[in-house]
């Protein structure tokens, strides 16, 4: 089965950088999750917006996941086709890559690719804006503690 890895990298915000490299590890870990998964719901409504609607059924079943790796706290997020939504027989994780890609008869739809391509500037922002809004939130938990950040 194919697949799509595609990433979106904050570059260039010295500021938010020096911010969160001064947290605590599970501090700056919790605001990255928090932002990241706000970039994605801009990429998953995209999706959902792109998506073709015989049933509905694929549309209702694009999702935003965030696993956590054990390995140097590293948290990855993105939008899928949740494999455990199913509506009556139908089960859009079965065909959603048929979808994207197309098949020998029919032309591919590639609803996820072109939301990440069209709506990547839209998610970075909210990435950013989300970051910034719990950076600040985490300032004022570490200063409550007594912790001068």
């Amino acid at each position: 089965m194919a697949s799509v890895n595609e990433a979106i990298g904050l570059v260039g915000d010295r500021q938010l950088k020096l911010a969160l490299m001064t947290l605590q590890e599970k501090g700056a870990a919790r605001i990255m999750k928090r932002a990241l998964r706000a970039g994605a719901t801009v990429v998953k409504q995209g999706a959902k917006s792109l998506a073709p609607v015989e049933t509905g059924a694929l549309r209702t079943a694009i999702q935003t996941f965030s696993t956590k790796s054990r390995k140097r706290g590293r948290v990855n997020v993105g939008v899928r086709v949740n494999p455990k939504y199913t509506k009556g027989e139908r089960k859009p994780s079965k065909y959603a890559h048929l979808v994207e890609f197309g098949t020998r008869t029919a032309p591919a739809n590639p609803f996820l690719r072109k939301a990440l391509a069209q709506y990547k500037a839209p998610a970075t922002a909210r990435i950013t804006q989300v970051a910034r809004q719990r950076l600040r939130h985490e300032a004022k938990r570490a200063r409550a503690r007594g912790v001068l950040l």
